[in-house]
């Protein structure tokens, strides 16, 4: 007679975040970590924000990693940790079984990867994970996180495909959190599609006046860091306090000379799906009172937009290998440029 199958499905997705990867996430947090997960708040003790990181191992598929922490290694690199949670109610080994797919994945572009299930009797699967360098990570069900097994080195792992998708979308928050650039907390977001973006908020951050750097998409994708300026209230704040157009003018002179892009543009607000941003044409960018008059038709209430002024310049050489020095002192220059327009932005609207 046939043996019978008892199958278990993985669970909601929301009963894996509470039992799986909040826990988790916690675990690497308060090893200081900084770590990348979706969340159901945008929380974070050292990154805040709720996204996952989605990376590419096998060509033409996205894949998201659950829980991604990372740090400055002895070697003064990147090292990064993915975990891939699976959560199939009493069947820890099910549920190693449903995620050594993705976690094979991610050994091509991760220095380590773990599996996480609930705890308990996994039989021949630890073997398994052992054998393929996998760690493993159990969670009770008292949310208390013990790791298992320890990952290995991988020989699936790619350093070319590490520094093309990972290396230049961690360096920005790692760079931000160092105490002598900014320190804790930095916002991270639009992780999911191969992008990121690592921000510092200057002043309320309802306002978004922000330092921020990050990977933007496009044909080829690009590494940017820079300053932003993209809400009414920070607009008609700084317009209110009548800022000296000439001043504000030579600081942007002196920013494109260092080879900055200033980009003006009008955002959907409220931001329909897909919707896209709309350049605004400027025929002098560092014209300050040029900009102002382009602006102040958004700010009104029922403009349905929002203005964007971003100023920023290439960052780091993507698919290039980059060290914490070379990543801070890249960080440093461009927080010297920049910070005499956003000392001057922040004092008015003091």
């Amino acid at each position: 007679m046939a043996r019978k199958s008892h199958n278990t499905s993985p669970a909601p997705k929301r009963n894996e975040y509470l039992q799986l990867v909040k826990p988790v996430v916690e675990f690497f947090e308060k090893r200081n970590l900084p770590v990348i997960a979706k969340r159901e708040k945008n929380t974070g003790r050292i990154l805040y924000g709720s996204d996952e990181f989605g990376v590419s191992p096998i060509k033409g598929e996205i894949m998201r990693v659950d829980v991604l922490a990372f740090k400055w290694g002895a070697d003064k690199r990147v090292v990064s940790k993915a975990v891939e949670a699976k959560l199939c109610r009493g069947s820890p080994a099910q549920s190693v079984g449903y995620a050594l797919r993705q976690a094979v994945s991610y050994q091509v572009l991760f220095n380590e990867v773990y599996v996480a299930v609930e705890k308990g009797e996994i039989g021949y699967y630890e073997s398994i994970l052992s054998d393929l360098g996998l760690g493993l990570i159990f969670v009770d069900n008292s949310s208390n996180v013990e790791v298992q097994l320890e990952p290995k080195p991988s020989r699936r792992f790619s350093m070319e495909e590490y520094r093309r998708q990972v290396v230049p979308r961690l360096v920005p928050p790692l760079a931000f959190l160092d105490r002598a650039i900014f320190g804790p907390p930095i916002k991270f977001g639009l992780t999911r599609d191969g992008q990121l973006y690592a921000v510092k908020e200057l002043a309320d951050p309802k306002l978004h006046i922000q330092f921020n750097a990050g990977v933007a998409d496009g044909e080829k994708p690009r590494s940017y860091i820079g300053f932003n300026l993209e809400h009414k209230n920070a607009f008609r704040a700084i317009l209110r306090k009548k800022p000296n157009e000439a001043t504000i003018s030579q600081m942007l002179k002196e920013l494109v000379s260092n080879g900055y892009e200033v980009s003006l543009v009008k955002v959907p607000n409220p931001h329909p799906k897909n919707a896209r941003d709309e350049p605004i044409k400027l025929t002098d960018k560092t014209n300050a009172k040029e900009i102002f008059r382009k602006v102040e038709p958004i700010l009104e209430k029922d403009s349905g937009f929002r203005p964007h002024l971003a100023i920023y310049k290439e960052f780091l050489q993507i698919g290039q290998d980059i060290g914490r020095e070379e990543a801070l002192q890249s960080t440093r220059e461009a927080v010297a440029e920049i910070s005499p327009l956003s000392s001057y932005v922040c004092e008015l609207l003091k």
